[in-house]
């Protein structure tokens, strides 16, 4: 995205040196955060943030105030006469369910084993769905992540995910993490066969410039009819448009 910024005014006093009151700030969506500006008037700079997606701005006081949108990291830039100072913003999300995946398309196989090895519990490739899965537990949740490839490199990411709550909670706490991480552009809901009763639930989402991501749960509603609990199926399916998110190529994946 194109970064936020606000132009400075013109000063005809002499170069004074400033100080910002923070280099980093580790925020969570949510929760507002501020920097102080000592030595030069707000007013008088100009103010950028790399990614407004991740985080937007406001100033009073000599205070830059930074609101946390979504999960990711960006740059916070003040500058005045030439001198630049910078904060890093790193946002979290306040109830991850699902953690993030790595979505820099046209990655090599060994390439992505080397950038991941330390991220998850444990992986292996997987030959008979011939992608790379990853496993790890997130906020009790267990997740397998699988890394599909084509003749460029990475494709394609679905995110299968387990857990002991009912099909409701699942929805709700998956819906609410993705909104977190990207922003939620459709909602629409189906009935796929007659019997067993199965009806889809599918959220769409966005990351600029990064990918698209469709949430599907299938839930089996004959399953009441019997007095048991709800069977339900929970994945998310990551790719770089819109279409392939919505219409994954692969047949596995139901």
């Amino acid at each position: 995205m194109m970064p936020l910024v606000w132009a400075c005014s013109s000063s005809d006093n002499d170069d004074v040196d400033f100080t910002i009151s923070k280099s980093k700030i580790d925020a969570v969506i949510g929760e507002e955060q501020f920097v102080k500006i000592e030595g030069v008037d707000v007013y008088d700079c100009e103010i950028s943030i790399l990614d407004d997606f991740i985080a937007d701005l406001s100033n009073d006081d000599n205070k830059i105030y930074i609101r946390p949108l979504h999960v990711g990291e960006s740059t916070l830039s003040v500058q005045y006469k030439g001198v630049e100072k910078r904060c890093t913003i790193i946002v979290k999300s306040s109830n991850d369910y699902i953690g993030s995946v790595f979505t820099e398309w046209g990655t090599t196989l060994d390439d992505l084993k080397e950038k991941l090895k330390d991220k998850y519990d444990r992986g292996s490739y997987n030959d008979q769905r011939d992608c790379m899965s990853y496993f790890k537990t997130e906020s009790g949740y267990k997740i397998e992540d699988r890394y599909y490839f084509d003749e460029i490199g990475l494709s394609g990411v679905m995110k299968v995910v387990s857990s002991t709550d009912t099909d409701i909670q699942v929805l709700l706490n998956l819906s609410n993490s993705m909104s977190d991480y990207c922003d939620h552009l459709s909602f629409t809901t189906e009935t796929i066969n007659s019997y067993p009763k199965a009806k889809v639930s599918i959220n769409t989402y966005s990351y600029p410039g990064k990918y698209y991501a469709c949430y599907k749960q299938t839930r089996y509603e004959i399953l009441y009819e019997t007095g048991k609990s709800p069977k339900t199926t929970d994945y998310i399916y990551y790719a770089k448009d819109l279409e392939t998110a919505k219409n994954p190529e692969f047949s596995y994946i139901n």
